[in-house]
Parts: C-alpha cells; structure tokens; sequence
C-alpha cells in the first residue's frame, strides 16, 4: 500500500513539473520587462546578461525580446517596462490592443523610429521616457474604431519628426501630452507642420511640455481640423 502511495505521488509531482516546463511563461503579470535588443546606434552590438527572448518569462533577469510578447503576459492596466529602442517600419507594428502603460528604462530616453501605430485599446495607453527620433506618430486607419482610446504621452522627447512629429489623424476619446520636449532641426518636412497635431480627440490636454521650433515650423499645437472640431462637448486645455 505504501509503495501504491508513493508511486502515485511521484507520478503527480511528474505531471506538475511537466505542465511548468510546457508552460513556462508567467502569464497574467502585473509587471512585464523587455529588452528589444536594438540600439539608434547601429555601429554599437549590445552585449547584455539579460538579453531579451521571446521564450524568456518577461521578469527583469529574464526578459522578453518584443512590445507583442510582452503583451500577451502583462495584465490589463500592468506596466512593460522597455530596454532598447522600438523600430516599427511598414508590415512589422505592434498594435497596443490592451491598456497598458509602457515605459522606457534607459537613462537618456528609448529610442523610437519610423512611425508607430495608434493603440487600438479601450481604456488609457501611456508611453513613458521614449526619444521618438525622426517618427510620425501616431499613425492610423480609417477602418479601425479608436473611440474608446485615452492616449497619454509623458515625459518623452521628439526630435526632427517628419510631417508632423505627433499627428493624431483618427478619432478618439482623450490625448494628453505632458512634460515632453519638441525640436526640429529644420532638415525635415516637420520643419512645415505642427509639432503637436491632436486633429480628431474629443478632449485634448497639452500641459508643461517645451517646444522649439526653431524658426522653421508652423507652430506648436493644432487642436483642429477633425470631425470633433465643431463639437460644443469637446474640450481643449493648454
């Protein structure tokens, strides 16, 4: 009878550390970390401990390697925490399905190139502590529904974008940008546009941020233009 019981709790103890290793990742965190392994320098090879990979669990010794990894495991409203830069080039975006806050870990801001897509989420996205370096953003289309979006962008910096450095073109619910920084250098077309182009949120709030032009754009903010333009229930603060 003994040896029945044994045996039974050895094959039971076998079957959990089965289904862990099958398993793996630490799906449903709060916290997710990534390393995207990718740097605005391309002469510099990062040579880190904790390297980012897709088959990591996505905590800080191990992280993951890409933002739709990281999506599938942070919970709803968690945090992804960013080492490296993000590149989105044309076919290969991350769409931010899910509200969630993103933040850049270095020092000096992670850099951002090319253009970014707009969070299709219900619910507030906030990116965090990134250099959008010559990126449009936010990029969108016309066949998707962004209405329930609050869009929060906190404390980046954004250099030389082209058009327009932050060009919200589609309808949502609320944008706020807050303690960032504009430049352009006037070697873009975003030398002839507007820094901040909210166009098309029903609320809009532009607070302690720093904008320089340079003598070569537009001007720093367009709240207009958009469909929500002439609604009376729209809001604007700056």
């Amino acid at each position: 009878m003994k040896i029945k019981k044994l045996l039974a709790a050895a094959f039971f103890c076998a079957a959990i550390l089965c289904a862990m290793s099958v398993t793996g990742f630490a799906e449903g965190s709060d916290v997710v970390y990534v390393n995207t392994n990718y740097t605005n320098d391309t002469a510099v090879t990062r040579v880190d401990q904790a390297v980012g990979n897709d088959d990591n669990d996505g905590t800080e010794e191990y992280p993951v390697a890409t933002i739709a990894k990281a999506l599938e495991l942070v919970n709803e409203n968690g945090t992804i925490y960013v080492k490296g830069g993000l590149r989105s080039v044309a076919g290969l975006n991350t769409v931010v399905y899910k509200p969630v806050t993103i933040v850049g870990l270095e020092e000096d801001g992670n850099y951002v190139t090319f253009q970014y897509p707009l969070p299709t989420a219900a619910g507030t996205v906030t990116y965090k502590n990134f250099n959008f370096y010559k990126a449009n953003i936010f990029t969108g289309s016309s066949d998707v529904d962004y209405s329930q979006l609050d869009l929060v962008v906190d404390g980046c910096d954004f250099i030389s974008g082209g058009n327009a450095a932050m060009n919200v073109a589609r309808p949502i619910k609320s944008i706020t940008v807050q303690n960032c920084s504009f430049y352009t250098d006037g070697l873009t077309s975003y030398a002839k546009q507007y820094m901040v182009w909210a166009y098309d949120a029903k609320s809009i709030v532009i607070d302690n941020n720093t904008f320089d032009g340079g003598g070569f754009c537009r001007g720093a903010i367009h709240v207009g233009d958009g469909i929500e333009t002439a609604n009376s229930n729209r809001t604007v603060t700056i």
